[in-house]
Parts: C-alpha cells; sequence; structure tokens
C-alpha cells in the first residue's frame, strides 16, 4: 500500500500562518465534495454535501497497524514553497499474504 496525503497538522495552520488549536478535533462537519469548485455552477447543484471527519497521524498509522499492514516507510514533505512544515506525508505498507 502506498498512501500520500496532506499531513494532519496542515489544518491547523490558518493564514498568514495563525495557529488554529484543532488538531485533536475529532467532531463531523458538512463539506463540499472534494473538487467541486471546478465543476460548472450548474453541474454544482447535484454534487451532494458530504461529511468529513479529521483525523491525526496516529489515527492513520494505528488504523493502517490494526488492518494488519507493516509499515515499512513514512516521510514528511515539506509544502510547495519548502517552508519548515511537514504538509503532506507518504506512507508504503505491505501486509503479509497467506
Amino acid at each position: 500500500m502506498i498512501l500520500s496525503d496532506y499531513h494532519p497538522l496542515k489544518r491547523c495552520i490558518g493564514p498568514e500562518s495563525t495557529l488554529m488549536p484543532v488538531y485533536f478535533d475529532n467532531k463531523l462537519y458538512e463539506e463540499n465534495i472534494a473538487f467541486k469548485s471546478f465543476f460548472d455552477e450548474d453541474e454544482q447543484k447535484d454534487f451532494p454535501d458530504v461529511l468529513l471527519r479529521h483525523h491525526t497521524l496516529s489515527d492513520i498509522m494505528n488504523s493502517v497497524i490494526t488492518a494488519g499492514f507493516q509499515i515499512r516507510r513514512f516521510d514528511e514533505h515539506r509544502d510547495w514553497n519548502d517552508e519548515n512544515m511537514p504538509w503532506e506525508f507518504t506512507m508504503v505498507a505491505a501486509k503479509s499474504i497467506g
């Protein structure tokens, strides 16, 4: 398995690098479906709203482990402007067959 996604810490950084202390907030939020804004407004009317829950990095890693995968590699990546913050991550994991 190769999992690459935004780092959960990213949602704690607001405009102008302000701190938003919401890392452990696991409430459900009503959100637009991903990439909805890239479609014509007429098409967007048919898109359903979705419920979204943010997970911590330990939630993600423990889910992979609990599912029987062995984490082979885990890397954190800076944002595209090379800021000194983790913005994305990549996890490589394998599951034994048999």
